[in-house]
């Protein structure tokens, strides 16, 4: 009976807002040893427009490895190349770091979705890579992520699964 009601729009609509208000009623403050470093309106002042230069990003991946994190998530699409000198740095700080993992998604094409892979440099350096395919509810919200997508490579964990296993 209840998986039968769970079908009717009003249910599903009740449902989803039952749960969106109790994720914002839920305490935020609570210790982690996870960092989470954004671009914010501060970096794009101090740093210029995005994409930024792979220059600045290798910069910013050796200061944050000389930290020593257990993991290193970089949730940027590397997949089009800059110039040669700022992706071989870059692909240099993510193969000395040992420690990135990085992201890939499906992108919808005129010709249909095929996914959209960071470039082979990076790709082989990185630790691995883990897939950041959003799926989007009917009214435009992502609540959840595939945790497994079938890539061109085999299965391919969600970016926060493969992020969370290598932490452990």
């Amino acid at each position: 009976m209840i998986v039968g009601l769970s079908f009717f729009p009003a249910i599903k609509e009740f449902n989803r807002r039952l749960t969106d208000g109790y994720h914002r009623l839920q305490k935020t403050h609570q210790a982690s040893d996870v960092t989470v470093v954004t671009i914010d309106d501060a970096s794009l002042q101090r740093y210029g427009r995005w994409p930024w230069s792979r220059t600045i990003l290798a910069r910013l991946v050796r200061t944050i490895s000389s930290a020593n994190p257990r993991v290193i998530g970089i949730d940027i699409l590397l997949s089009e190349p800059q110039s040669q000198d700022s992706d071989a740095d870059l692909r240099d700080a993510i193969q000395q770091s040992g420690r990135v993992i990085l992201v890939d998604k499906i992108g919808s094409f005129p010709d249909g979705p095929r996914w959209m892979e960071p470039l082979p440099q990076f790709a082989h350096a990185a630790w691995t890579i883990g897939h950041a395919q959003a799926v989007l509810d009917a009214d435009g919200i992502c609540r959840s992520f595939p945790p497994e997508e079938l890539s061109l490579s085999g299965p391919r964990y969600a970016f926060a699964i493969e992020v969370a296993r290598h932490i452990d």
